[in-house]
């Protein structure tokens, strides 16, 4: 099976409070854009998982979401055998709203938004 998996970018973010888990409740507007990678899966009878990625730096391990979503619909399903997976990224790995946030942060000049202060080095 060879999936294409879109990329979003995010047209709004509000943090609405901070979870008992540390995590952030958050409310998004997400937009798909024609950016993607591809995801080619293939059922095999060895068990467990084997994940490949065209880049070296990025994780082929249970770090990886891709290895993570495809354990957790093993486990629920109780999915006999394994499956191969390869995953060839083109969307960009960096994220670019934090390093926006960090060159913010660092940038002497910067102003606070919404009353927040922000410490050197916090990014």
């Amino acid at each position: 099976m060879r999936l294409r998996a879109l990329a979003k970018i995010n047209l709004g973010l509000d943090i609405l409070r901070k979870r008992e888990d540390g995590y952030h409740e958050v409310r998004m507007i997400m937009q798909t854009i024609q950016m993607y990678d591809v995801l080619e899966m293939k059922r095999v009878r060895k068990p467990g998982i084997s994940l490949s990625v065209n880049y070296s730096y990025i994780p082929n391990d249970e770090r990886n979401l891709v290895y993570k979503a495809a354990k957790l619909l093993m486990d629920e399903f109780q999915v006999k055998g394994g499956v191969d997976i390869h995953l060839e990224k083109f969307i960009p790995v960096a994220c670019i709203w934090s390093r926006r946030i960090r060159a913010r942060r660092a940038s002497p000049g910067s102003r606070p938004r919404a009353g927040r202060r922000y410490s050197p080095g916090s990014g």
